[in-house]
């Protein structure tokens, strides 16, 4: 009995060890991608799927849903410099299959079909870094000019309205299978309403604990709108 017992544990530890190194080796052919990289300075790797990463010229990309070869059918960009950005879309795998919802960051499949380039792992996002946060930019400006109000049709059952297609065209990614929206959540981490300042009837919301705990006190009084300006291209 006790030899029997010992041959299973010598077995399970032969066939975690051979999960352990087949993973770990797969995983180090990622992360190499990175390292060898001349754009990437750092990277830091969290619960397996997400992704800091620090480039040359102080640029930062945080991804996420990020899967060992460097992308997935999930793999989204939640940050690329200042701004935050969201997706969200619905799909199905073939027009006989039910519609599947999915939320996250900007999916590496819509922004390939928005910009109209391939972008299938994190290494295509970083080469495309510009082409990207350019895209960012303009959609928080489209964002800014409609105002809080009618933007924040993107992000409720109303994005997929046909007359919020047509008057937010650049963030949509349509096709037979799949309707995805892109839009920035938030630019130095603060959020849509804040940008155009904050309205009387959003003074009870800016008191709230979680923005007090996220910026600090009288937060609402230092807002640096010279920088949000910038980065929404207004000066």
């Amino acid at each position: 009995m006790k030899k029997v017992l010992i041959c299973l544990i010598l077995l399970s530890a032969t066939v975690t060890a051979c999960f352990a190194k087949g993973n770990g080796e797969n995983l180090l052919e990622c992360e190499k991608a990175l390292k060898a990289h001349p754009y990437v300075i750092d990277f830091k790797c969290y619960n397996s799927i997400i992704y800091e990463v620090t480039l040359t010229n102080g640029r930062t990309i945080t991804f996420d849903e990020i899967n060992i070869y460097g992308g997935g059918f999930y793999a989204c960009v939640n940050h690329i410099g200042e701004y935050q950005l969201i997706g969200e879309a619905i799909y199905r795998l073939n027009p006989k299959k039910k519609w599947k919802t999915c939320s996250r960051g900007a999916y590496f499949s819509d922004l390939s079909q928005i910009l109209g380039i391939k972008i299938e792992t994190m290494v295509d996002v970083i080469d495309n870094y510009e082409k990207i946060i350019k895209l960012a930019q303009f959609l928080a400006l489209e964002q800014f000019k409609a105002g809080y109000q009618e933007s924040e049709k993107l992000s409720d059952n109303r994005c997929f309205d046909l007359q919020t297609i047509n008057k937010f065209p650049r963030h949509y990614a349509i096709s037979e299978n799949r309707k995805a929206v892109i839009y920035v959540l938030a630019i130095y981490d603060y959020p849509r309403w804040v940008w155009d300042g904050i309205q009387e009837n959003e003074l009870k919301i800016s008191k709230s604990q979680v923005w007090t705990n996220t910026f600090g006190e009288n937060w609402e009084n230092n807002i640096p709108y010279d920088k949000i300006r910038k980065s929404l291209g207004l000066e």
